[in-house]
């Protein structure tokens, strides 16, 4: 019914005529809704192709499983609707692609592609961003905040750029202006207790230069009297200072 694809569920589960789909996502990134989401969406409609004439299909259910920032997402529609999207939707776009037309768009989604750090598309829409043009010297407040929401992604998008040079470079190849450097290495001693013991034996250093003492953190303190007993015995020895100011998006 659909063009070449491919892909692998974290988890696929058929009980009677219900599919469930379950996305890992073990980072701590961005939180995924999986509301109408596409990835979640195309893994159902792989997976109803490979049991429709097994297992007589009519939900969907997908969720998004985020441990590490705390986030569940559901999701369901029935097998009608996910079709619906699929001839409507995906089916013309692949074509599209796989016959080399449609039109390129620039957006969060290029943090998936291949091509992200060498795609000349997404590099005119971010110098685009970078391109203030005005009479003005100074910004105005209000050109100011539209310039700020202007060159968000341009960040990420020097960075693949960056990435995209090394992995040129590595492979041989020349990047005008650019070249491979090796990084910082720090060292790391691989058994402290025989070090030690020649330190002592053989450099002549008392144990105890060997070691420092280092008081434990308020975390640690909380942990060895309770967090309740320590609010208790450290009044007035341990203040909270004032927390720093940075500009976010809001009105």
């Amino acid at each position: 019914m659909y063009l070449s694809g491919f892909g692998t569920a974290d988890f696929l589960m058929i009980r009677e005529n219900e599919l469930t789909i379950v996305d890992f996502k073990y980072g701590k990134g961005v939180q995924v809704s999986a509301e109408n989401n596409p990835q979640m969406m195309l893994y159902a409609l792989g997976a109803f192709e490979a049991f429709r004439y097994i297992y007589p299909i009519t939900n969907v259910k997908m969720a998004i499983v985020q441990p590490r920032i705390d986030n569940i997402s559901e999701y369901e529609m029935n097998i009608e609707e996910l079709l619906k999207w699929g001839n409507e939707v995906v089916k013309p776009q692949a074509q599209k692609a796989f016959a080399g037309e449609g039109e390129f768009t620039e957006g969060e989604h290029c943090r998936f592609c291949r091509a992200r750090g060498a795609c000349s598309f997404r590099t005119e829409e971010n110098l685009k961003k970078v391109e203030i043009a005005k009479n003005t010297a100074i910004l105005t407040n209000t050109e100011l905040g539209q310039v700020l929401m202007g060159v968000e992604g341009v960040p990420e998008w020097i960075k693949d750029l960056e990435a995209e040079a090394l992995r040129q470079i590595l492979d041989g190849n020349s990047v005008e202006g650019w070249k491979a450097v090796e990084g910082k290495s720090n060292r790391k001693i691989t058994d402290v207790d025989k070090l030690f013991d020649i330190l002592k034996t053989e450099g002549g250093i008392e144990e105890a230069l060997l070691y420092e003492k280092k008081p434990l953190g308020l975390t640690a303190l909380e942990k060895l009297v309770t967090k309740k007993k320590f609010e208790e015995l450290s009044v007035g020895l341990v203040k909270k200072p004032k927390r720093s100011t940075n500009a976010c998006k809001g009105k």
